[in-house]
């Protein structure tokens, strides 16, 4: 089994920033989890398997990607956790393929936090939502902290960046909007195709987009909470939405 080098740990290093993970063509995910199911899936090529020492002969039974052990001190140091698991892998990103508008389809415009687009994707998942479609400035779905927080729904659903503008003017399918003064949800019945746009955390939807918005929706308050996280507010509308 060969030992993880200098070179490796400096390449892998270079993933947890967005420039890096762009030159390299390559993503990192972390734990027994996402590495297992790394292994299970056929969208994304595996490049490399890290693991201490004690498991990495279990993994060789499983797969034919390049494994490599290092120590703990070494795992720490490419692990992008504050608490390093005992198995990292890294993944080539796919070619974006043009977003396919079908059925339910997600889209994400300026979401900021990783962490919310990480959930957002896991939401999806659990609806059986297999597509989102985001602007160019929501964040990176490689991120390792949306990675970390999609739980293996990475694998399962599509996510294309691209000008939201051109997308939805054209789209003959309803486009709801999420926003503070739309209609209640619990007032409408959505159809079962169509476009779910959530906007940014702070700002909600672009002024841009307003136009295109076939219907303006929003959860009632009955509560004295100014407003609702952007990926909580989607489950909330998602599961409205799966009810017909």
């Amino acid at each position: 089994m060969e030992k993880l080098t200098s070179a490796d740990i400096k390449w892998i290093r270079s993933m947890h920033d967005k420039s890096g993970r762009k030159e390299s063509g390559c993503f990192i995910i972390e734990g027994h989890k996402l590495v297992k199911e790394a292994i299970q899936q056929e969208r994304f090529e595996l490049v490399l398997i890290v693991a201490n020492s004690g498991i990495t002969d279990e993994l060789s039974v499983n797969t034919s990607c390049p494994i490599k052990h290092c120590s703990p001190n070494e795992m720490q140091r490419i692990s992008s956790l504050k608490n390093s698991s005992d198995i990292l892998a890294v993944l080539r990103i796919p070619t974006q393929v043009s977003p396919i508008i079908k059925h339910r389809v997600i889209c994400l415009d300026n979401i900021q936090d990783p962490g919310n687009l990480g959930t957002i994707i896991r939401i999806a998942d659990w609806f059986g939502i297999t597509s989102i479609i985001a602007s160019e400035q929501t964040a990176d779905c490689y991120n390792p902290k949306t990675i970390q927080a999609t739980m293996g729904s990475i694998f399962r659903v599509s996510i294309s960046y691209c000008n939201l503008t051109e997308i939805l003017k054209d789209l003959k399918t309803p486009i709801y909007g999420a926003v503070m003064d739309g209609s209640s949800i619990q007032e409408m019945t959505m159809e079962p195709e169509g476009v779910l746009v959530i906007g940014n955390e702070g700002k909600g939807i672009s002024e841009e987009l307003m136009p295109y918005l076939s219907h303006r929706i929003s959860i009632p308050r009955t509560g004295g909470a100014e407003s609702l996280n952007a990926a909580v507010a989607c489950g909330i509308l998602v599961a409205k939405w799966n009810r017909l």
